[in-house]
């Protein structure tokens, strides 16, 4: 009967760390949203930033 109670316990064990996990892994999702939401709001508008250049690193210098 003890390896029935045993194996009980470790199922509610598990679920409770699993639900923990579950709660974890939720709190750091909103964190994670949040801090890009954060950096969308801090950086610079789109038109503020200078036209790109095809030429950029076409010159390498190979000599020693």
């Amino acid at each position: 009967m003890s390896s029935v109670t045993a194996a009980h316990n470790n199922s509610g064990e598990q679920l409770l760390t699993a639900a923990l996990a579950k709660g974890n892994q939720e709190q750091e999702g909103k964190m994670a949203l949040a801090l890009i939401d954060a950096a969308v709001a801090a950086s610079p508008a789109a038109s503020n930033l200078p036209a790109p250049t095809a030429n950029l690193g076409n010159n390498i210098n190979i000599k020693a």
